[in-house]
This record gives structure tokens, sequence and C-alpha cells, in this order.
């Protein structure tokens, strides 16, 4: 049952962010700043836990892809800027393109016990024991 609930939230979670991108932002001045690369860094966007996103997610979601993940997901799963989306389940982080197509999967010496964490370097960050990095190929540094 832990299995298929939370394949259904990695499913529900493709659907609503697929779209999601990053903009420029506008303070009450109307000076912008750069986009922020990664608009959703981590488990629930951002230091404060706020679970808003800096831009407005598709306006009728439609499911794009699904993958049949060997264990239950750990965690929110973290999405780039450019849609790559990266899941935790047992001892496995997996990396996903837009089209749901698994980019790499690395495998730690036990269990994701958080969700993967996006650094503003563009390295892909979690820790199963310790805290690992990978680059966004997959490469563990």
């Amino acid at each position: 049952m832990r299995f298929v609930l939370g394949t259904m939230i990695l499913l529900i979670a493709v659907t609503l962010v697929t779209g999601c991108r990053s903009s420029a932002l506008v303070d009450p001045n109307g000076n912008t700043a750069p986009a922020i690369q990664n608009d959703w860094l981590m488990p629930d966007h951002d230091a404060q836990h706020s679970n808003r996103a800096t831009v407005a997610g598709p306006a009728n979601p439609q499911l794009k892809w699904t993958y049949a993940l060997e264990g239950a997901p750990v965690g929110v799963s973290a999405i780039t800027d450019d849609g790559r989306f990266f899941a935790t389940c047992g001892k496995m982080l997996i990396a996903f393109d837009t089209a749901g197509h698994k980019l790499w999967r690395a495998q730690a010496n036990q269990a994701y016990e958080t969700a993967p964490v996006l650094g503003p370097d563009g390295l892909v960050y979690n820790a199963p024991t310790g805290i690992y990095a990978y680059s966004p190929d997959g490469q563990l540094l």
C-alpha cells in the first residue's frame, strides 16, 4: 500500500509541476531581478517551507508520464528550472528529463531518508549517510 500511495504522489507531483518555469522577479518599485535558477530548490520550496512557487503552474494540469519506482518515494521530489526531476526511493536517487526518460540513477549503500535538494551550483544533494553531492550528469563528487 505504501508503494502504491508513494507512486501516486510522484505521479501527482509530475502532473502538477510539468510546465512550471522560473521567471524574473519584480519588486514593488518595478525593479527586476534575474530569474532564480532552480525555482523549487528543496522540499516545501524554500527555507520557510512556503510551498509556493514564484510562477503560476499550468491552468489545466495533464499527466505527462509515469514511472514505476522500485520502492516508495522518499519525501518530495526536486525539479530544476529546465524540468529535470529528481526522486529518491529505497537506495536510489533517480533523475528524469521532462519526457519522463530516466537520465541516470545513483545507488547509495543505505536507504535514503530525505528528499533530494538542488544547490545553486547545479549539484544534486542527498543524505543517506552523510551528505552526497552529484553532478547534473549523475557523477558522485
